[in-house]
């Protein structure tokens, strides 16, 4: 009961995610002509299912992961069976990926998705939040892998939410 409580907050937590209104506003200076952001810009990206972190990496890289070699040396595919079984597809010469993972546990974790901004400063901000569970009879490394468009790129900084 407890971890089909968990897997359904987490569930709801990314259809929040992915509902949220894309709004950026921009000021343009007159003497220049190029439009320059003075509020958080929104960015769209998509959660990457199917993937688990591979037993030997200790802590994965807060910077982007831009090659599929990169990936593969971090993460392995957890394909199941039925329709949806396959992992997410990711086009590395289109998009990049932003990953976060948690150490070696047996309490049941979740990661979600908050947000995703370009901030004033150009970086780009992904925030997330930690949900914890009980106590399980087996290890995991709890990690959150998004996909998110080439066009997007910056410094990546890690945000958690309390």
């Amino acid at each position: 009961m407890n971890s089909n409580y968990i897997v359904m907050l987490a569930l709801a937590g990314c259809l929040c995610a992915g509902c949220q209104s894309k709004s950026a506003k921009a000021e343009t200076n007159p003497s220049q002509t190029e439009t320059v952001s003075t509020e958080e810009q929104d960015i769209p990206y998509k959660i990457a299912e199917g993937y688990f972190q591979n037993n030997q990496v200790k802590q994965l890289p807060s910077a982007p992961i831009t090659t599929n070699k990169d990936f593969d040396s971090l993460f392995g595919m957890a394909t199941v069976m039925g329709e949806n079984g396959a992992p997410t597809a990711i086009d590395f010469t289109k998009e990049y990926v932003i990953a976060v993972g948690k150490p070696k546990t047996d309490i049941a974790t979740t990661l979600i998705p908050l947000s995703l901004k370009r901030n004033a400063d150009g970086e780009i901000v992904f925030k997330y939040h930690t949900i914890t569970g009980a106590k399980q009879s087996y290890s995991i490394l709890p990690c959150l892998i998004i996909i998110v468009p080439n066009e997007y790129k910056g410094r990546v900084v890690l945000q958690e939410a309390e």
